[in-house]
């Protein structure tokens, strides 16, 4: 799990779901902004080049 840069809490699972869409993520215990790594920005677009092609493939089939 994720944790805060400024105050090292965890987040659970669900604050990290609801807030890995977004470029800047704030803490739910001290709302500072919280943003991506460039490794973290890496691992999610491979992702979405690896569905985008498979939702695809789903749709024509």
């Amino acid at each position: 799990m994720p944790s805060c840069a400024h105050c090292d809490k965890n987040w659970n699972y669900m604050d990290t779901l609801k807030r890995s869409f977004r470029m800047k993520m704030k803490c739910p215990y001290c709302e500072e902004a919280n943003y991506l790594s460039a490794n973290s920005r890496k691992k999610s677009s491979m992702t979405s080049l690896i569905l985008l092609p498979l939702i695809l493939i789903g749709n024509i089939y």
